[in-house]
C-alpha cells in the first residue's frame, strides 16, 4: 500500500473515536491502563500507556499486524490529551521520506548459516503461532 491509501485507513480510525468510551481501570507511577469501548457496548480492548516512555500496548494488536495505530490507543491519546503520536508509531515506510530513501541489495554477502537458522526459527513460530489461531478459530465455528 501507499502512503496515501495508509493515511486514509489511520484517518477513518481516528473520525470513529469520538463514538467510543475509554473508562480508567488504573493507574500506578505513568502507567495507565483504560478499557476502551463502543459506546457502551460490553465488548472491550484493553489498552495501557506508559507515559514515561510513550509505549502504548492494547489487546487487539493493530500496529503490529497492520503498521497503524487502532482506534481503541487513538481513543485513549485523546483521553490523555496526547496531541502528539509517538514517534515509536510513525512508521517510516508510511512517510514522505520513504520515497527518497535509497534502497541498498541486503544480499550483499551471502547469508551465513545462523541468519538461516534464525531465519528458520522465525518462520516456524509464525507458522505455529498461525497453525494455533486456524485451529482455535475452526473450534468456535
Amino acid at each position: 500500500m501507499n502512503t496515501p491509501k495508509k493515511f486514509n485507513l489511520f484517518q477513518k480510525q481516528y473520525i470513529v473515536i469520538g463514538d467510543y468510551v475509554a473508562n480508567k481501570v488504573s493507574k500506578s507511577e505513568m502507567v495507565y491502563e483504560y478499557k476502551v469501548s463502543y459506546c457502551g457496548v460490553a465488548w472491550e480492548h484493553l489498552v495501557n500507556y506508559d507515559a514515561v516512555n510513550e509505549s502504548i500496548c492494547y489487546s487487539c494488536m493493530k500496529f503490529r499486524f497492520a503498521g497503524i495505530l487502532c482506534l481503541h490507543a487513538l481513543k485513549m491519546l485523546d483521553k490523555k490529551n496526547v496531541r502528539r503520536i509517538p514517534s515509536t508509531y510513525i512508521l517510516n515506510r508510511w512517510s514522505k521520506e520513504a520515497k527518497t530513501r535509497k534502497i541498498v541489495s541486503y544480499h550483499l554477502e551471502p547469508p551465513n548459516e545462523t541468519f538461516i537458522s534464525n531465519r528458520l526459527e522465525s518462520d516456524i513460530a509464525i507458522y505455529v503461532i498461525l497453525s494455533m489461531r486456524l485451529h482455535l478459530l475452526l473450534l468456535i465455528i
